[in-house]
């Protein structure tokens, strides 16, 4: 099977719900809420707390952001992934 683009099944600019997984650290939070609001200038980004692993080594942060482009959320998923102290971007 192969996957739509994003295009194809959303219409933009779309609120999308991005989780950021990560070490579990006060840092993590900060990281993300810089590269939102400062790298990528997606304000406002709405980020909440979710699970903590069962060992508690990891966290995950719900971020829902308005998204202008297809391009974006692509540079979300690629560029949020090399954010200091995270491991995956959902």
């Amino acid at each position: 099977m192969i996957a739509a683009a994003f295009g194809e099944v959303l219409k933009f600019p779309c609120s999308v719900k991005f989780r950021f997984i990560g070490e579990n650290s006060g840092e993590l939070h900060d990281n993300v809420r810089i590269f939102f609001t400062e790298n990528l200038r997606l304000i406002p980004a709405e980020i909440a707390p979710g699970r903590i692993s069962k060992n508690g080594r990891y966290l995950t942060l719900n971020v829902t952001v308005e998204v202008p482009s297809e391009d974006m959320m692509n540079t979300v998923y690629r560029e949020g992934a090399k954010v200091p102290l995270v491991v995956h971007v959902l």
